[in-house]
């Protein structure tokens, strides 16, 4: 199990994308090619073997109910690739009594089933879960991407404005926008 941590949540989500169509893609190549029917199923929501729970997408995607269906459909056989991706984004959104039950399948997962956890604060996941996860944290987004993105998000201010909220905004473009409103 992995956990990428950025302050970001565009560029944790884009990230743990890539890697479960890695994971996922038929090509053999090792990476996302995008172009065969698994990676395009991937980037579009709708590769049956790719779970990907998102709290800002569904607000009660991390109730006890929920993550026991989770934990339930881990354990079927895939439907199309030969592994199963479980991507839990902005995982320290999780109640401590929701990564509980989730402990015993992240330490003994079933075979060819990958968790990969976001987080733009891994502290803030419980040390049992830490302890058993792989922790990477992603640079944050280059000053020109996170601008390009600001514009994107917070259209109409100008470049001056722009400039202040990216020296405050720590590489999230979501944060510059914010700090913009």
């Amino acid at each position: 199990a992995l956990c990428l941590e950025a302050p970001s949540p565009a560029l944790l989500r884009d990230t743990a994308i890539a890697l479960a169509g890695a994971l996922l893609c038929r090509s053999g190549d090792g990476s996302l090619c995008g172009t065969c029917p698994a990676c395009r199923k991937v980037l579009v929501g709708e590769h049956p073997d790719l779970m990907l729970y998102d709290p800002d997408e569904d607000k009660d995607i991390y109730k006890k109910e929920s993550l026991r269906r989770l934990r339930a459909e881990l354990y079927r056989t895939p439907v199309e690739a030969p592994r199963k991706v479980a991507i839990l984004q902005l995982a320290e959104r999780i109640p401590a009594e929701g990564q509980n039950l989730l402990l015993k399948i992240i330490e003994e997962p079933p075979e060819d089933t990958f968790f990969v956890f976001t987080a733009q604060n891994r502290y803030r996941l419980l040390p049992t879960v830490l302890s058993r996860v792989t922790c990477y944290t992603l640079p944050p987004a280059a000053p020109a991407d996170c601008l390009r993105r600001m514009r994107e998000l917070a259209p109409g201010h100008t470049e001056e404005e722009l400039n202040r909220a990216l020296l405050r905004c720590g590489g999230s473009p979501e944060t510059g926008a914010a700090l913009l409103k």
